[in-house]
């Protein structure tokens, strides 16, 4: 009688072996592009080095800044262009209310919307992330509402 029998390893290798190739299969499938989040940060990175001191300071000394910087309003228009993939194809969370004077009500709402952009936060940089946000509030909120909203948000970051 002849033992033709496979080792007892072979058939508990060939498992180790699958899995290991799903488990890279599904992590390539859901790696963020690192090619748009390169062209993005070194935007922002210059957006944030200019108007970062002139920030601190009038953050500093409590006053309420509208920054407007060109880089901003190149980078979005609406806040809404080339979101995260963890963003895409979702609606924006939260609502900005003004009341009959053009004044921005502070509701829970508002603070939805600040983290629904901020829940991007790994993979987007926190400056495009804040370029994002204001150029999401300008485009939807008139003025004075629109700097209050954005100092707002200056002080939750």
């Amino acid at each position: 009688m002849s033992n033709n029998r496979r080792p007892a390893y072979l058939p508990i290798a060939i498992i180790a072996v699958v899995i290991i190739a799903i488990t890279a299969a599904v992590i390539m499938w859901f790696k963020p592009d690192s090619q748009p989040m390169e062209t993005a940060q070194s935007a922002s990175n210059a957006l944030a080095d200019e108007s970062e001191s002139t920030l601190l300071t009038a953050l500093n000394s409590g006053q309420v800044v509208q920054t407007t910087a060109p880089q901003s309003e190149s980078l979005f228009v609406t806040g809404l262009e080339g979101l995260p993939r963890s963003l895409t194809g979702t609606q924006v969370d939260g609502e900005i209310i003004i009341d009959e004077n053009k004044q921005l009500v502070v509701t829970e709402g508002l603070r939805r919307l600040f983290d629904y952009f901020l829940s991007a936060l790994g993979e987007e940089d926190e400056a495009v992330i804040y370029a994002r946000v204001e150029s999401y509030i300008r485009h939807h909120t008139p003025e004075p509402a629109a700097s209050q909203a954005v100092a707002i948000f200056d002080q939750l970051l």
